[in-house]
């Protein structure tokens, strides 16, 4: 899959297929290898499990829309209500909610004026990877080379850029 390749990027630890209250979040994020260690002793089904994550995160097929209902079994669900109740139970401050393109970090907690399920920050890749296609040089050197601070994520952004750039060439001859 291409989901947890870009936790990994990005420095995460992942579990993948946890248990939560009879549930099954798509993955646990952990900041440091210890804590990934202390919740797998403590074994995915325990609830003193989800003492170690700093998030819980949800993956979707690619084209799935986040803002669409889908079926759990035999109920509909939306997956921010879905990603509401894992972060309910969790007790984690943060969910991400994904389905690759779309990719949403949404807070547990939220103020009084901010809307149930309008209160997430999001992030577009098919977007980011369009604006470095039509204008690379200027976004990757003052939006984001200074925002990315892992070798290994400039590394392969770099890659997948030329393999864009290649693509699109051979496209337009």
């Amino acid at each position: 899959g291409f989901i947890q390749p870009v936790f990994e990027i990005l420095g995460w630890k992942d579990d993948y297929q946890t248990k939560l209250q009879g549930r099954e979040p798509d993955y646990a994020l952990f900041l440091s290898s210890d804590a990934f260690d202390r919740a797998l002793a403590v074994g995915k089904s325990h609830p003193d499990y989800w003492v170690f994550p700093a998030v819980v995160a949800d993956a979707k097929a690619w084209k799935m829309s986040l803002d669409r209902p889908n079926r759990s079994g035999s109920k509909r669900e939306f997956p921010p209500q879905q990603m509401e109740w894992y972060l309910d139970r969790s007790r984690l401050p943060f969910g991400i909610l994904t389905n690759g393109n779309q990719w949403r970090l949404i807070p547990r907690e939220r103020l009084p004026y901010q809307g149930r399920f309008d209160t997430y920050f999001e992030i577009r890749l098919c977007d980011i990877l369009d604006q470095w296609l039509d204008r690379p040089t200027d976004l990757l050197q003052r939006e984001h080379l200074q925002k990315v601070q892992s070798r290994s994520l400039y590394v392969r952004i770099a890659k997948l850029r030329a393999g864009a750039l290649q693509r699109k060439m051979f496209t337009t001859i």
